[in-house]
């Protein structure tokens, strides 16, 4: 049986064996579904959810089944003594910290234009990766989420902006981490429905994070992986 029917089929390759992930975004499909595949190639991990997410039941229930290798850590995403405290965490827990998955996820359209252009998620990914630089070492990883871009929308400017945010700050970040031999990456789930992202497969993105955390991507650094296969004009 190859890799990918294994995987599949709930095996476990391995490729993460003895690596501890901290994975943000717990609350969403993607989040579960990124967190689901890392433990199932071998990855101890830490879960961190909103206390409010509508997903979070879900989250808790998925967790159970892998509670001896498994944090769950529930808070505001986007608050600095909660991002360290998670980070804090992970290493007590799980003695390390490999890989960083920023996925958190709040619609830019959802915030005011002025106090909150971006949303929750740029700020739980700067803040989150400015807690967990301490731990990270040579060999780690940080993979991030580009805001997902919906065809039509009444603010168009947050998710430009939003999405400009973190690519930029992906790939600044990159080049300075390298002399240290820190990765950084992204993924971007494209969508043509603003509410699609809930509906996300685990086979559909999260084989993408996979890569850029793993051994088979030692190489890339810097880059951001788009997912718009499915749109009927992708760009």
């Amino acid at each position: 049986m190859d890799n990918r029917k294994q995987r599949k089929r709930g095996g476990r390759a391995g490729r993460l064996s003895g690596r501890v992930a901290l994975i943000t975004g717990g609350e969403s499909n993607l989040g579960r579904a990124v967190a689901d595949l890392f433990a199932r190639e071998g990855a101890g991990i830490t879960v961190a959810c909103s206390r409010e997410a509508p997903g979070k039941a879900e989250t808790r229930k998925f967790l159970q089944d892998h509670e001896k290798t498994c944090l769950l850590l529930e808070g505001d995403q986007a608050d600095t003594c909660f991002c360290i405290d998670a980070v804090e965490r992970t290493f007590q827990k799980h003695g390390g910290l490999d890989i960083l998955v920023n996925s958190v996820h709040s619609a830019p359209e959802d915030a005011e234009l002025q106090h909150e252009p971006f949303g929750q998620g740029l700020l739980s990914t700067v803040i989150m990766t400015q807690s967990a630089l301490f731990y990270l070492t040579h060999g780690s990883v940080i993979v991030n989420t580009i805001p997902f871009e919906p065809r039509q929308s009444p603010r168009m400017v947050n998710y430009l902006a939003a999405r400009l945010a973190v690519t930029n700050f992906t790939k600044t970040l990159a080049r300075e981490l390298s002399s240290k031999g820190i990765r950084v990456n992204a993924v971007a789930p494209e969508t043509a429905e603003p509410d699609a992202l809930v509906n996300l497969e685990p086979e559909t993105t999260a084989p993408s994070y996979l890569f850029l955390a793993c051994e088979d991507s030692s190489l890339v650094t810097g880059q951001v992986l788009y997912h718009n296969g499915s749109l009927k004009n992708p760009y």
